[in-house]
């Protein structure tokens, strides 16, 4: 439903230890941000949100936490895949239905079960940052989430578009994947 340029306010979940808060009205988000100004921030994915919600408010430039981003960080190159529901199984051993999923690409009001998904994804987010924290070599790549990694959402949300030559871009990209893939059984 968040999709540009035509897409609408859903819904914002906010997880809070093991209470989650749902903000169904657009004109309520920019008191729920005031409040949580001073929160410690996950968020999944964040450069997306953060995209899709500043047509709705007005965000300020706080560090968030990503989840999606703290684990490239972690485990790039040794994983593959970042996606919610493949950190909730790798840290909760728990398994997310993603196919609601299908049911945002339709404008309509959110049914009970969409909130129940939102809601859940806000607390596995928190969830699974919790438990990054526990990770034998966090304490080394905070400092530099913290300095690098974090504020760079911020300063990629800045960057204006490329256009790109998509005719001329495929072949490359099928070209670098044939290579990608010598290499890897080489190695």
């Amino acid at each position: 439903k968040l999709h540009r340029p035509h897409g609408v306010f859903g819904c914002l979940t906010l997880a809070v230890g093991e209470d989650v808060y749902i903000v169904k009205d657009v004109t309520d988000l920019t008191e729920a941000f005031r409040r949580i100004k001073d929160a410690t921030q996950v968020w999944q994915n964040a450069l997306y949100d953060v995209r899709q919600l500043s047509r709705f408010v007005c965000l300020d430039q706080v560090l968030l936490y990503d989840t999606m981003l703290i684990e490239q960080g972690l485990w790039g190159g040794y994983y593959n895949h970042f996606g919610l529901d493949d950190l909730a199984r790798r840290y909760l051993n728990i398994r997310l239905d993603k196919s609601i999923r299908k049911g945002f690409e339709d404008i309509h009001p959110m049914t009970m079960d969409e909130y129940e998904y939102a809601a859940l994804d806000a607390y596995i987010t928190l969830k699974v940052f919790e438990e990054q924290q526990k990770v034998k070599h966090w304490p080394i790549y905070k400092d530099v989430y913290m300095n690098i990694d974090g504020p760079m959402i911020w300063v990629v949300f800045d960057m204006q578009p490329v256009k790109i030559d998509v005719d001329r871009m495929l072949p490359m990209v099928e070209e670098f994947e044939r290579r990608g893939r010598a290499i890897e059984e080489e190695l």
